[in-house]
């Protein structure tokens, strides 16, 4: 039998929840927060994604040999959890200014950043949920 190790990289964001890794479609097991699985496979190509929740990996194609274990690297990419982050914070940052300041002579900033929500959250729906993580073959 030919091994597949897909490593998950530590990080804050989702680091509670496991991530379930798929093999040509078939549900093989859930790795967490900076932690290793082996799987055992049959030398050849494999299809590997990964999913949580609504939120998915590309699939990738991946020549596994019975030679040395192939090692597949789990991570999240840094543009997409700024732009959580950064969404999250203008939103924030309204609802903080409208309760301390009279936002009377600001006319435009409430279309603004419900407008900017709005098409970050179609953004999210349409692109980012389908490669939201990153599988990657390390040498």
């Amino acid at each position: 039998m030919a091994q597949l190790l897909i490593k998950r990289t530590k990080h804050w964001m989702h680091r509670k929840q496991p991530i379930c890794i798929f093999c040509d479609e078939e549900y093989i097991d859930c790795v967490k927060n900076d932690a290793t699985k082996t799987i055992d496979l049959e030398p050849g190509t494999h299809k590997v994604a990964v999913k949580m929740t609504s939120y998915r990996s590309r699939v990738v194609s991946v020549e596994v040999k019975d030679e040395k274990p192939t090692i597949l690297e789990l991570s999240f990419p840094a543009w997409l959890i700024f732009g959580d982050v950064f969404s999250a914070g203008i939103v924030a940052l309204y609802f903080t200014l409208k309760l301390f300041i009279d936002m009377k002579q600001f006319n435009y900033l409430p279309p603004a950043v419900l407008a900017f929500a709005g098409l970050y959250m179609v953004y999210n729906m349409l692109y980012v949920r389908k490669r939201y993580f990153r599988l990657k073959e390390l040498q």
